[in-house]
């Protein structure tokens, strides 16, 4: 009795020595403390920045189409918003895959990485396909920096 006293009102023992648990209730139960204060925190500020730079593209459209250099089309814009989706999919996807084998730290620091290059290089675009990633097939000239970034913001 003295052993299964021990276990939480959120768990029970069998005769077999096998505990079961429900662990939200158990999450329930657990302290509050400084350390979820700043994860809360940090996972709020990344989603205010995602969102900001969502609209920031967004709101960019009409300068991108009135640009001498780029002069982007309404399909342009599409695309370019598209290939920014497609990025934030297959970098949430690829990135989690490569959470799992490498570690968290070690991988926050790679996509901090890319998406401060990509934005870099996104500065630096001459063209829809340059800015947007446009494969060959699509257009004409290519670049990365588009889908990067979002690859590297989602993960």
């Amino acid at each position: 009795m003295g052993e299964s006293a021990t276990i939480s009102a959120t768990a029970k023992q069998d005769n077999d020595g096998v505990i079961e648990t429900s662990i939200p209730a158990r999450l329930d139960c657990l302290r509050w403390g400084g350390f979820h204060t700043r994860v809360v925190a940090a996972l709020g500020i990344t989603w205010i920045l995602d969102g900001l730079e969502v609209t920031l593209a967004g709101a960019l459209s009409g300068a991108l189409k009135e640009s001498p250099t780029l002069q982007f089309s309404n399909f342009d814009v599409g695309l370019a918003n598209s290939a920014y989706l497609a990025g934030a999919v297959l970098g949430a996807l690829g990135f989690g895959w490569l959470t799992d084998r490498i570690g968290r730290k070690k991988l926050f620091f790679i996509t901090l990485a890319l998406y401060l290059t990509a934005t870099a290089a996104t500065a630096l675009s001459w063209n829809v396909a340059s800015y947007a990633n446009i494969p060959r097939s699509i257009r004409r000239s290519r670049s990365w920096c588009r889908r990067a970034i979002a690859a590297g913001l989602i993960s």
